[in-house]
């Protein structure tokens, strides 16, 4: 079963849009590389700023401190 099939009702088109912009970032952007990651024991730095331009990181901070 997925989650996706699941009824979500505590949330909103605001929710459902930023849950598919961090699986198209996951699929694109981390899945095709994962496992290499994981047998290096580490995650490029590299990730991070792109992860932040589409808002994945601290989404709950004041835009003034960056969010």
């Amino acid at each position: 079963m997925s989650l996706d099939t699941i009824p979500r009702s505590a949330y909103n088109e605001d929710h459902e849009a930023f849950r598919q912009s961090v699986r198209q970032f996951l699929l694109k952007e981390v899945a095709p590389y994962a496992k290499q990651w994981q047998e290096n024991g580490i995650v490029p730095k590299s990730i991070w700023p792109k992860a932040g331009e589409i808002g994945m990181l601290c989404p709950t901070a004041p835009v003034e401190y960056g969010g």
